[in-house]
């Protein structure tokens, strides 16, 4: 099989309680939220996958202008166990060397945020952004490297985020000022607004 070197990954597996209906589907000037995030990752990456749950994939069907972008379901062993399950299916399922990671809810993520990502020159298996006040794990870069990682927390019954980061070399890219404002998640349909 011919190994792809970055593969762009939409976390979209969520079950969006608090914004009312799935988010990838939610839409900012006229583009869905899973739109605007491959548009974002497709200049960087060989390969855009959709990391998805099973109880969306009949919504994911639907769509009749999907492709090229692969669908990929959490591994049923794993499954509703949050992003890090995302990701590592997604590795289950695509072998590449890195893995882009940016989660459908960050609409306002910008082109030259990825391309801080790929340019960065370091080893570490995870590269992420923090901000003055928070991290943000979930736009990063994820080296192949952390496949075996992720199955043997995933098994113990670990799912965040952060904990994992504890386990591995991560790298920090610092947010630039006035750039904070990117990294905002939408969990309501007002947040739209009041950016």
């Amino acid at each position: 099989m011919w190994k792809l070197k970055v593969v762009g990954v939409i976390l979209t597996g969520g079950m969006s309680r608090r914004f009312g209906s799935p988010k990838a589907f939610a839409t900012y000037e006229g583009q869905m939220f899973y739109e605007i995030a491959a548009q974002r990752l497709a200049p960087f990456v060989d390969k855009i996958v959709i990391s998805t749950s099973l109880e969306l994939l009949p919504r994911w069907k639907e769509i009749e202008d999907i492709s090229p972008i692969e669908i990929v379901t959490d591994e049923e062993k794993f499954a509703g166990e949050g992003p890090l399950s995302g990701i590592y299916s997604t590795m289950a399922a695509v072998d590449a060397d890195y893995y882009l990671v940016l989660p459908c809810d960050m609409p306002f993520i910008g082109s030259e945020i990825i391309q801080e990502l790929v340019n960065n020159e370091n080893s570490a298996e995870v590269i992420s952004f923090q901000s003055q006040n928070r991290k943000h794990p979930l736009v990063g870069l994820y080296n192949r490297s952390n496949f075996e990682q992720l199955s043997s927390f995933l098994e113990l019954g670990n799912r965040r985020v952060m904990d994992y980061l504890d386990t591995v070399e991560t790298s920090w890219i610092t947010v630039k000022p006035g750039c904070e404002w990117m990294f905002q998640n939408i969990n309501q349909p007002g947040n739209l607004q009041d950016v």
